[in-house]
């Protein structure tokens, strides 16, 4: 789970919250010789919170559409940094849906409102 800050309508700056898997890790070194450490992730295709209870984050592999027209979509990838990695989760899939997982954090308890602060594809 990374953070990913972006200006509103309002302009005003937003952290949104979105879940990924790291494909790797790399160093880049800017312009000024600073170095920046990395991440190279597959962005989930959906952000909600559960209808049961919003300070359970659920995500979306694969969007809706791919089963239903049956198509494939390219994954979304997205570069960050790795001090926007705010919880290492895991995934447990939600059975009636099987692209559908609550996310899950070994050392964190989700007590806000996930819906508020989702992020989404188009923000990136």
């Amino acid at each position: 789970m990374f953070t990913c800050p972006y200006r509103n309508n309002r302009n005003v700056i937003v952290h949104s919250w979105l879940v990924g898997t790291v494909q790797f890790y790399f160093q880049h070194v800017d312009f000024y010789g600073f170095p920046h450490f990395l991440a190279f992730v597959e962005v989930m295709k959906e952000h909600d919170a559960a209808g049961h209870d919003s300070s359970v984050p659920i995500v979306k592999q694969r969007s809706q559409s791919t089963r239903t027209l049956g198509h494939q979509t390219q994954p979304t990838y997205a570069v960050i940094s790795v001090n926007d990695i705010c919880h290492q989760v895991g995934l447990v899939q939600y059975p009636p849906n099987g692209n559908q997982f609550y996310v899950i954090a070994p050392y964190y308890i989700f007590n806000n409102n996930m819906r508020i602060t989702k992020g989404n594809l188009s923000i990136l």
